[in-house]
């Protein structure tokens, strides 16, 4: 015989108590707060979609992208530092990575003693990293993703309708002219 001992089954527990002790109430970041700071995240997508510059030519030069990533970062501040707090990197290490690669961006080109690819490549991945703390923090609910993938779905039919119109020459974009150029060349 085995001399392993024997233990009476377990009776599992097939539904929940009713106090529930391991249940916490939802994060303030699930929410649907900060509707101003969501109405800029909007913004922001539509000059990062429409490149309002490449429209309009008296834009270009100016950093709208930047302005606006600026406002919407000032409006909805709080929401980035309850990301960046140690408990939430815990629950959700894709942050913890995101803001990881920030720092291998910097020290990889400070290795080089190279301070301004250092300098222009952290600015641009800081806006990578804030633009994904902004959408992780703004939209938070099923209604905020259903209106962001609506206004996805606009840009991106605005874009479509102003390349059709160039195309037949009903508008002239003039920075879009190389383009037409080159295509027709090769066509």
């Amino acid at each position: 015989m085995s001399s392993l001992p024997t233990t009476p089954p377990v009776a599992l527990q097939t539904t929940a108590p009713a106090h529930a002790p391991h249940e916490q109430a939802a994060p303030a970041s699930t929410t649907a707060g900060y509707g101003l700071g969501f109405a800029l995240f909007v913004l922001l997508n539509a000059i990062l979609y429409l490149r309002p510059a490449e429209i309009i030519p008296d834009l270009l030069g100016l950093e709208l992208y930047f302005c606006a990533i600026l406002a919407c970062l000032a409006v909805s501040f709080p929401v980035i530092l309850a990301q960046l707090r140690t408990t939430d990197l815990d629950r959700r290490p894709v942050t913890a990575c995101i803001v990881g690669l920030l720092v291998a961006v910097v020290l990889s080109n400070l290795s080089h003693f190279n301070l301004t690819a250092t300098a222009a490549g952290a600015n641009e991945f800081l806006k990578i990293v804030l633009y994904f703390l902004l959408f992780l923090g703004l939209v938070t609910t099923p209604s905020r993703l259903k209106q962001m993938l609506c206004w996805f779905a606009l840009f991106s039919a605005v874009i479509a309708l102003l390349t059709v119109l160039q195309f037949h020459a009903v508008i002239n974009l003039p920075n879009l002219d190389a383009w037409d150029g080159r295509d027709r060349a090769q066509a």
